[in-house]
């Protein structure tokens, strides 16, 4: 019998398990029980999980512990996959990020998701500190990830904070607002890079490709 074209991964715990009402929604993005939870754990792992071509699945029963099993499609050494599966293959990258982020589960998150796909990542908790971190000459920055509503300043406002400093950093906005929180600050919405959150992997790594890649700064 030849070998399974997957790789079965099983996490199981003796704990008090999932109520049925919420097993069907632990993978909403934002859906959680904890009162200072993001509810973007879950959600970020099963879209990972997804981009390889493989499953994720969930059993509980309250009192009997909860089980989750990965299906992952097994490696076998020979290009195997067509021009189209490999052009959704989200690229990775080793230029250094300044993810500027005031939630800390959040910031959390998508810095994890960034270091996975090989970037480096510099974090500041709040626009004034990462004013402080641009102005530092021995770090070199590549690309500025910024929320757009924050405390103290928005992104907008940041960014033009930041570019007589760093004319040549480029920028990615993320937020779960409307994007007409950009014509408030002046900014016609149309010609920012921007991603919506939830923040999944797949479309913030080909975002920041897609910036970076680009043969200027591009806000």
């Amino acid at each position: 019998m030849g070998k399974s074209p997957y790789v079965r991964i099983c996490l199981r715990d003796s704990g008090s398990g999932i109520p049925q009402e919420i097993l069907s929604r632990i993978f909403e993005p934002f859906f959680s029980t904890k009162q200072h939870g993001t509810g973007l754990g879950l959600s970020t792992v099963q879209s990972i999980v997804r981009q390889t071509g493989g499953t994720l699945s969930v059993e509980s029963n309250p009192g009997a512990g909860t089980a989750f099993t990965f299906l992952i499609p097994r490696i076998s050494g020979e290009d195997t996959t067509d021009g189209e599966e490999q052009a959704s293959i989200p690229r990775r990258g080793t230029e250094t990020v300044l993810l500027v982020e005031d939630e800390v589960d959040v910031r959390a998150l998508i810095r994890d998701m960034l270091r996975v796909y090989g970037y480096n990542v510099v974090e500041a908790e709040d626009p004034q500190n990462a004013l402080e971190l641009c102005k530092r000459a021995d770090l070199k920055l590549d690309i500025l990830l910024t929320d757009v509503v924050m405390p103290i300043m928005s992104g907008p406002e940041l960014v033009k904070a930041i570019q007589p400093v760093r004319p040549e950093l480029k920028v990615v906005y993320m937020s779960g607002h409307a994007r007409d929180r950009f014509s408030k600050s002046g900014i016609d919405e149309e010609k920012v890079n921007f991603i919506q959150k939830p923040v999944m992997p797949e479309a913030l790594t080909a975002r920041l490709r897609e910036v970076l890649d680009a043969p200027t700064p591009l806000i």
